[in-house]
């Protein structure tokens, strides 16, 4: 699990910045649930945080 978290959070990184997840761990506080969770993160990086979308990602930045 710890493998994945890195690979998702340098996923993350190396495609769309670190400003993005900056203002995302910026606003954790904020959250309450994970709905507000989701809805942030579709908003910032405009798509839903899954595991689907994280391994398509990272297949994509392997190559």
């Amino acid at each position: 699990a710890y493998s994945e978290s890195y690979n998702a959070i340098e996923v993350l990184i190396n495609k769309y910045g670190k400003t993005k997840l900056i203002k995302l761990l910026k606003s954790l506080n904020e959250l309450k649930n994970k709905i507000q969770f989701d809805k942030k993160f579709m908003e910032i990086y405009g798509f839903a945080p899954n595991y689907k979308k994280f391994n398509e990602l990272f297949l994509k930045d392997e190559k």
